[in-house]
Formats: C-alpha cells, sequence, structure tokens
C-alpha cells in the first residue's frame, strides 16, 4: 500500500498520553523511553498521519489474534507511530508481538522499516507498546 509522500508538518500536538501501565513501560525500556520521547518532539503530518493510523488500525483489527489484545490508542506523527495496547492472557504479550510481526511481514514493511515493542514478561492483562517507524523517502546509500 502506498501511503501519501511527505508533506509540510503541523506544530506539534499534544502528547501521547500513556496510562499508568505504559508509563512504566517507558521508564523501563531504554528504547521505548528513546521513541516516545522522539514522539513527543515531532509535529503531526496529517495526510500521511491519519492514512497510517487508519491502515495499522485496520491491519490489526483483520488478524487472527486480535481478540487477544486491545488496542487504546495509535498516534502517528511525520516519521514515527505509537500503538498503545493490552494484551490478555497468560502469552498475551508474545500474541501481540507475534500479530505485530505477522503484519510487518504482510503490510507494514511498505510502510515503515522498524518494529520497536516494549512489554513486561508477565502475564494477565499486560501493557504494550509499539513504535513503528516510517520508511524514509530517499534511498538509503
Amino acid at each position: 500500500m502506498t501511503l501519501p509522500a511527505r508533506t509540510e508538518a503541523s506544530p506539534v500536538q499534544s502528547s501521547f498520553a500513556l496510562s499508568s501501565d505504559h508509563q512504566t513501560l517507558i521508564h523501563e525500556t531504554l528504547l521505548a523511553a528513546a521513541d516516545h520521547e522522539l514522539l513527543e518532539r515531532e509535529p503531526r503530518e496529517d495526510a500521511w498521519a491519519t492514512e497510517s493510523e487508519r491502515l495499522i488500525r485496520d491491519e490489526l483489527g483483520r488478524h487472527g489474534g486480535a481478540g487477544d489484545f486491545e488496542v487504546i490508542a495509535i498516534d502517528c506523527r511525520r516519521t514515527l507511530c505509537a500503538i498503545q495496547a493490552f494484551a490478555y492472557g497468560e502469552d498475551g504479550h508474545r500474541a501481540w508481538v507475534e500479530a505485530v510481526d505477522d503484519l510487518y511481514k504482510e503490510s507494514l514493511a511498505d510502510v515503515f522499516d522498524s518494529v520497536n515493542t516494549a512489554f513486561p514478561t508477565q502475564g494477565g492483562r499486560s501493557p504494550v507498546l509499539t513504535f513503528l517507524h516510517r520508511k524514509s523517502a530517499t534511498p538509503k546509500p
């Protein structure tokens, strides 16, 4: 799927509000903390962000494991999208990672070049936080 090309970005929008469970992930995971900080500083590129949020939500909703997790929020800016969700069950966080990996291979790799997911190692109702990094408009040397 092709998303809109890069255009002018809107001013930085309000913060991506995290639940207390998701805030804990940010404090305990270096890469998630760095991605969250980047997201907070980035302006929103409306056309790309809106289409990317729709794509992510639609693809997650169609995934066979969708009953194992609940998407709380998706927020895309200019080069980064964040997905805040809860995974359910003893291995719910693993089901989330598998779902994101499957979707990345099937459709999201056309738009994003990397995925970073933070999650606790306990079962039950687990917060998960995934960051998807937008592919560069120019090829890397």
